[in-house]
C-alpha cells in the first residue's frame, strides 16, 4: 500500500470494502474506537446496501471480515459471521440521507462526558468548524435495550434526530458521525472528539468561554473539508495507522 496514495473515495465495491477496513484501523489507532464502535460505507455498486465489518473489534478488521448489509439490516453476504447489533443506526441513516456515503458510531469519552453534563457542544477550535450547524442530542432510547440501537425503530429515531446535520450525540452512549466519503467521516469523528476535549478543558479553566461564531466556524469547516486539507489529514492518519499496525500493507 502506497502510504501517500490511499484512495479516499470508492467507485467500486472492492474499494469501498477496503476503505471500511482503513477507516476502522485509523479510528482505532486514534483512540476513537475501542473494542466497540463501527464504521460503514455505502456500496457504490448497490446504493441500497452498505459495507460493515462482522461483529469484531475495529483494530482487528480485515477485508475478509466485511459484510454487505441491506437497509432492512439483512446480511447479503453468504457467511456464518454475525453482524453488529447496531447496524440499524447505519441502515436507517443511509435510507434517508442520499448524501451520506460513510458513517462512524463511536464511544469517545469526552463526547459522552458533555452529553451527561447536558452541556451543548460548541465549536471551540477551527477543526470543530465542521460542525458549525450544531450537533443534536439523542435521548429517545428503547429502555428494554439499554442504550443499544438494535431495532429498526430506534435506528429511524436516531436518523430523525440527526436530520441534515453531520453528527448527533447519543446521550450517555457516544456519537454518530457521517460523511460524503470515508475521509470526511474519519476526520469528522476525530475532530468532534477533539473539539469536546478542548471544550472540557476550557470549561475547567473558566465558565466564560468564547466559542467561534457560526460564520467563523463555517469558514473554518469549509477549509478543513477542502480537497487539499482532506488529502493532507488523510495521509497523516493513514501513515500513523500503518506505523501502529504493519499488517495494513497486506489488507
Amino acid at each position: 500500500m502506497d502510504k501517500a496514495r490511499v484512495a479516499t473515495t470508492a467507485k467500486t465495491a472492492q474499494e469501498a470494502k477496503r476503505l471500511v477496513v482503513i477507516g476502522n484501523r485509523i479510528l482505532a489507532c486514534e483512540g476513537i474506537l475501542d473494542s466497540y464502535g463501527h464504521v460503514s460505507m455505502r456500496n457504490p455498486e448497490n446504493p441500497t446496501a452498505f459495507f460493515q465489518s462482522r461483529s469484531l473489534s475495529p483494530e482487528r478488521v480485515t477485508i475478509g471480515d466485511i459484510l454487505e448489509i441491506d437497509f432492512e439490516g439483512n446480511v447479503i453476504t453468504q457467511t456464518n459471521n454475525s453482524p453488529y447489533y447496531e447496524r440499524f443506526i447505519h441502515s436507517e441513516i443511509y435510507r434517508v440521507r442520499e448524501d451520506v456515503q460513510a458513517i462512524v458510531h463511536n464511544h469517545a469519552l469526552p463526547i459522552i462526558a458533555l452529553s451527561v453534563a447536558e452541556i451543548p457542544i460548541q465549536v471551540v477550535f477551527h477543526m470543530g468548524g465542521i460542525f458549525y450547524d450544531g450537533v443534536p442530542y439523542y435521548d429517545a432510547y428503547d429502555v428494554s435495550n439499554g442504550t443499544l440501537a438494535i431495532t429498526q425503530e430506534e435506528g429511524k429515531r436516531i436518523a430523525r434526530c440527526l436530520g441534515k446535520n453531520r453528527a448527533c450525540v447519543m446521550r450517555g452512549h457516544g456519537a454518530v458521525v457521517t460523511g460524503e466519503g470515508m475521509s470526511r467521516c474519519v476526520l469528522g469523528a476525530i475532530s468532534l472528539r477533539d473539539n469536546c476535549l478542548v471544550q472540557m478543558q476550557a470549561l475547567s479553566l473558566s465558565t466564560n468561554i468564547h466559542p467561534l461564531s457560526k460564520e467563523l466556524a463555517y469558514r473554518a469547516g469549509q477549509l478543513a473539508l477542502s480537497e487539499n486539507s482532506l488529502r493532507r489529514s488523510w495521509d497523516y492518519f493513514v501513515t500513523r495507522a500503518q506505523k501502529a499496525m504493519p499488517d495494513i500493507v497486506d489488507l
